[in-house]
């Protein structure tokens, strides 16, 4: 089969890069499909790579999808396309430019494309109550289970946040919570968008980035791994399930996904939640045990449910 997928993207897919659209476009490669990927400059292109790649389906990332609906809708290209809904962009990208003009584009391409695919129940029963076609494809996780000799932190109770270091995702908030916590610290890894905000505490710790594989280690010695902001389609969701951590995260969205005191904690402030579970050893001991029975798939598998759902359409 030929994808061609538009990307917001600005490097070609790399199977390094533990994202969703650099590890699903790498495994359909490895299954034998033949994969077009068109990078954030060059939107433009779109109808001269259509007609000479001549693709079975376009699949549009994000607010990227636009180009391929709008010519979907005028019926100028007639091969199906699918708008993989990652976010809530006007969310994400409000601040930046107008939430109504990001609004508008995110619903234009639900309901201009022939269905939505999105890692997000959340968003999945959005379309369901605008009757829009879509089907929920979660995140995958290459994690692999390692033997830890020794715990990597040399303090006592650990906090571990991964991924990006920022105001929409919530990690203001939680570094005001643990500062309150002498005896908690917390460790910070990702690229850090919030220069202007004081981190400049005993207790918080920046790790910076560093490599999947090192991760891992910080993982599974970590006493809570933290989900800060309100959103059930987290790609580290997987990584800390699939490592058995205990998760606290925000109440709303993740409601979706997650269970509260079942599989982890949920909570409207991490400080109430980081001090309840730092002294409830049981409860944290239920957590983990529960959280082993959720299955996280490999990206091979996702991709495998992917390209099912393409060849359904």
């Amino acid at each position: 089969m030929k994808i061609l997928i538009v990307s917001g993207t600005k490097i070609a897919f790399n199977k390094d890069m533990p994202m969703r659209w650099h590890m699903l476009p790498h495994e359909f490669v490895n299954s034998g499909h033949n994969v077009k990927y068109l990078l954030k400059k060059d939107w433009w292109k779109y109808p001269f790579v259509y007609f000479s790649f001549k693709p079975d389906v376009v699949i549009g990332t994000g607010l990227f999808c636009f180009i391929p609906s709008w010519f979907y809708k005028l019926k100028i290209f007639r091969k199906p396309v699918v708008f993989d809904w990652n976010d809530v962009y006007h969310e994400v990208m409000g601040r930046k430019y107008s939430p109504a003009i990001i609004s508008f584009i995110e619903l234009f391409n639900a309901k201009n494309s022939t269905i939505v695919i999105t890692p997000s129940l959340y968003l999945k029963d959005k379309c369901d109550t605008l009757r829009i076609n879509a089907k929920f494809i979660e995140h995958g996780c290459d994690l692999e289970p390692i033997n830890l000799h020794k715990n990597e932190f040399n303090t006592k109770f650990n906090v571990v946040y991964v991924g990006e270091i920022s105001q929409y995702k919530g990690a203001p908030e939680l570094i005001n919570s643990v500062k309150l916590i002498p005896f908690v610290d917390l460790y910070l890894f990702g690229q850090n968008y919030i220069t202007d905000f004081n981190m400049d505490y005993k207790n918080v710790h920046y790790m910076g980035i560093i490599s999947k594989e090192k991760i891992n280690k910080y993982l599974q010695s970590a006493d809570i791994l933290v989900l800060a902001n309100n959103q059930d389609s987290a790609l580290k969701m997987y990584d800390y399930i699939k490592v058995k951590g205990v998760i606290l995260a925000k109440k709303g969205r993740i409601n979706y996904i997650l269970e509260h005191k079942v599989n982890a904690y949920l909570c409207e402030d991490f400080k109430e939640g980081i001090l309840e579970l730092y002294k409830n050893i049981e409860l944290r001991k239920e957590i983990k045990k529960n959280i082993s029975k959720f299955k996280v798939k490999s990206w091979k598998e996702i991709s495998a449910k992917y390209v099912k759902t393409i060849e359904n359409l």
